[in-house]
């Protein structure tokens, strides 16, 4: 009898313990990347919502990052009109709250309402705590106006005694300056970077992502290993490449970003027989491709970030069959497409689409000349990239074209279709706030890739 007693009695202890954790930790705020933070909300300021959580204590979240709010104990809510109400919290649609009031009833209101909400405590000032008790006589005439008596003067009355309280309330000390949260030794808010700080996750992004402020400029340059060969059993073809490309990006306007991208490189190519070889070498540029990345559409908790990509590609490195070794198409290009971008911490998620057009032009190839019109290109790309820490990430990504048949004179050649697929993977490092190296390595899944492609890239941020 008495250890069933015992065990009753502890039973009820963990009950009540768990009770009141959970009651500690019950309010939550939900993240514009579709994220949730539960903690104990200790107050919400012009500037963003400062929470206290059970295992990373209490940090402030900017107020640009935040969807909604929801409560599990009443709070005082003061919005930016004046007025101040007294509820719980629930989460709504878009950037909104609902307040959920004993006497207003529930009340839906956009975050930008909102001056600052806090916990509701025994000292508040006299007469914040509104209640049915507190409000004054309704006359029978005011009621007789109104179509819903009750509820109107209701709210009549509370607003009444929420307006102007302020005045009311002892003045407040004055305030210290304020310090940075490196001479507080606080946390910095989540998702706010030092101001040539990028998230280290969409670094691997940045040849089609929007990641540069406004007159910023980037430059990026790096070393490629390009590895292909072909073997059949009476031929062996074997090419190698040895490239130097060479990016600048700059932040035009807000979410505009523009580029210009030049490969310079070292080609080599053998071609081997039953009883003889040949080779040639040269010392090669590339095609010059300029374009312009939109951020059309920023993230929110439901829908991804979407970025618009135009492309030009110019033939400055020559035609391929009449200079033989060479980095050139010989055709002019343009391409665009769309990249998807979604945050799910500590994973970034993106898939993309796009198109190319490649211009006819006029070669030279076998016994003379020859109007050219290079097949229509869909393209694809998928992947995710993921942060080890504050300065590594790794990702991996699939792309892939299909390249539809080439024409000469008007006239489809048979086989010249082409659909390449390759998986890159790569891992970004962070060398210091505006630098970044990124070694990756590139394999071709099918004959119309090459066999590998290995890169190691710097990137300087200015």
């Amino acid at each position: 009898m008495r250890l069933s007693l015992l065990r009753g009695l502890f039973f009820l202890l963990i009950t009540f313990f768990l009770g009141i954790v959970q009651q500690a930790w019950a309010d939550q705020v939900f993240l514009t990347n579709g994220d949730r933070i539960s903690g104990n909300l200790i107050n919400l300021s012009p500037t963003g919502v400062q929470i206290s959580t059970p295992h990373l204590g209490s940090f402030p979240i900017e107020r640009q990052y935040i969807q909604t709010l929801a409560t599990d104990n009443q709070v005082v809510v003061e919005l930016v009109s004046g007025e101040r109400i007294i509820g719980r919290i629930r989460p709504g649609e878009g950037a909104t709250i609902v307040i959920q009031s004993d006497i207003l009833g529930t009340r839906a209101l956009a975050l930008g309402a909102l001056k600052a909400i806090h916990p509701l405590s025994p000292d508040e000032p006299p007469g914040i705590k509104a209640s049915s008790n507190s409000l004054p006589d309704i006359p029978k005439a005011a009621m007789d106006k109104s179509d819903s008596p009750i509820e109107t003067n209701l709210q009549s009355a509370q607003l009444q005694d929420f307006r102007g309280k302020g005045s009311e309330s002892p003045s407040a000390p004055d305030k210290p300056s304020a310090k940075s949260p490196e001479e507080t030794g606080q946390p910095k808010p989540i998702g706010q970077k030092p101001e040539d700080e990028e998230d280290i996750r969409k670094i691997f992004l940045r040849q089609t992502s929007v990641l540069l402020r406004p007159r910023q400029a980037e430059i990026e340059g790096g070393i490629t290993y390009l590895g292909s060969q072909s073997v059949s059993t009476v031929a062996n073809a074997r090419i190698r490449q040895l490239q130097l490309p060479l990016t600048l990006r700059l932040g035009l306007l807000d979410r505009i970003e523009g580029f210009v991208a030049l490969p310079i490189a070292y080609a080599q190519q053998e071609l081997s027989f039953a009883d003889s070889s040949t080779q040639k070498d040269k010392s090669v540029i590339g095609d010059v491709t300029a374009g312009l990345n939109f951020d059309i559409y920023q993230e929110s908790a439901r829908w991804p970030e979407i970025i618009t990509t135009f492309r030009l590609r110019a033939p400055t490195g020559g035609s391929p069959q009449a200079e033989g070794l060479s980095l050139g198409s010989g055709h002019w290009a343009g391409t665009v497409g769309l990249q998807f971008i979604k945050t799910a911490d500590p994973v970034v998620l993106f898939w993309g689409f796009q198109y190319s057009h490649e211009f006819a032009a006029r070669h030279f190839y076998n016994d003379g000349d020859h109007d050219v019109q290079p097949g229509e290109g869909f393209g694809y790309n998928f992947g995710f990239g993921f942060a080890v820490n504050e300065n590594v990430s790794l990702s991996a990504q699939v792309s892939g074209t299909y390249q539809s048949e080439t024409q000469s004179d008007g006239k489809k050649i048979s086989g010249s279709s082409s659909e390449p697929v390759s998986l890159r993977s790569a891992l970004t490092y962070r060398l210091s706030k505006r630098g970044f190296i990124e070694p990756s390595l590139a394999i071709g899944l099918n004959d119309d890739t090459p066999n590998f492609i290995i890169s190691l890239s710097a990137t300087r941020r200015f």
